[in-house]
Order: C-alpha cells, then structure tokens, then sequence
C-alpha cells in the first residue's frame, strides 16, 4: 500500500500525459496510471518482503549492509525490466548535496542510493538493537564511509573548479519557445515552432 501511494503521488502527471498528449480517453488514462502505480510498487513489496527474510535469517548487522543493497538491486531491476522505468530513484535526491553526489563519477547514481538506504538502516538499526556497542562499531564504519565520499566530493570538487578556471570560457543562450506540446505534431502548425526557435536564436 506505502509503495502504490508513492507512486500515485509521483506519477500523478502521466494521467495529463496520456490524456492529453496521448489521445487516451480520461476513463483509460486513469485505470492505465494505477496498473503503472501497481507495477511499480511490487518492487517494495518484494524489497519489503525480502528484507524482513534477511533480518530474521542473518541477524541485524547483516542487514545493515545487505539490505542497500538489496533496494539498489531493485532499483536496476526496475530501470532495465520491461524497457525499463528508472525514474526517481533515491540517489537523484542527492543533486544538491555536491559533497556526496561526486561519487556518482566512480559508481553511479545507485552508489547515492546506496548510501542513503545505509545511513537509513544505521540510525533505525539504534534504536532496534540492544547491544549498543555493536552497533556503535557499525555507525562508526557507516560514518567512515560517508567520510571517505565527502573526502573524496571535496577534492574533486576543487579539481572541476581549477579546471573550469584554466580553461576557455563559451558564451551561449538558452531559447525557449513555450510552444504548446498539444500542437506541437500537428502537421498544419509544424513549421510555426521551427521558426520561432530560428527568430529567437538570432535574437
């Protein structure tokens, strides 16, 4: 249920999408955004399920580190299966920490959902277990790890900004037509966007 309501939440648009764009009508359009919402959200439930397996059969501290994972398993599985669907994953939440998101250079955007499903399980792993200083010698690891990727976000962000110091600067523009996507294919008006890109680039 947690998983169907995110993804009504997050998917809401397509129902404009497919409506408007789509030439679906609304009585399909809508049935068509929950079937997407349901599919989506078996891989929580799976996740989910599978999660609990592991907490029982391995103990807590392996499922501090299986369980990222685990999720960043699914989150591949979701992005290749079917054509793939690998929208909001929890790594692109990273885009304004600069810090951490440097090592998406070496592992990818999963690598930040990695982290984020890590400090997750480490701070509900506190208040789950009772041999705290096992789990101190666990937070400790995590926060090494976190450490080391914002070792790693600081010196590579000095690295880009020398860079972009030293070399040529480019001037360039941005053109935006606010062309209405609803009659951007229709074969009458098909030249009309064109030319009002080409005026605003000379512009």
């Amino acid at each position: 249920m947690v998983g169907l309501l995110h993804f009504l939440v997050t998917l809401y648009w397509i129902v404009f999408v497919l409506g408007r764009y789509g030439g679906l009508p609304w009585y399909f359009a809508y049935p068509a955004t929950v079937l997407l919402a349901l599919y989506m959200a078996l891989y929580f439930g799976f996740f989910t399920a599978i999660a609990g397996a592991v907490w029982q059969r391995w103990g807590k501290i392996a499922f501090l580190w299986l369980i990222p994972c685990l999720w960043v398993g699914f989150d591949w599985l979701r992005g290749v299966l079917f054509t793939g669907f690998p929208w909001m994953d929890l790594g692109y939440g990273l885009w304004q920490v600069p810090y951490l998101l440097q090592a998406a250079d070496l592992f990818g955007h999963h690598f930040l959902s990695y982290l984020i499903v890590l400090a997750n399980g480490a701070v509900f792993l506190v208040f789950q277990h009772r041999r705290k200083k096992r789990v101190a010698v666990q937070v400790v690891l995590v926060a090494l790890l976190f450490g080391a990727v914002g070792l790693y976000g600081n010196l590579r962000s000095g690295q880009l900004e020398n860079k972009l110091r030293m070399n040529d600067t480019m001037v360039f523009g941005v053109a935006q037509g606010n062309i209405d996507q609803s009659r951007t294919w229709v074969p009458e008006e098909q030249r009309r966007p064109v030319d009002k890109y080409l005026d605003l680039s000379r512009g």
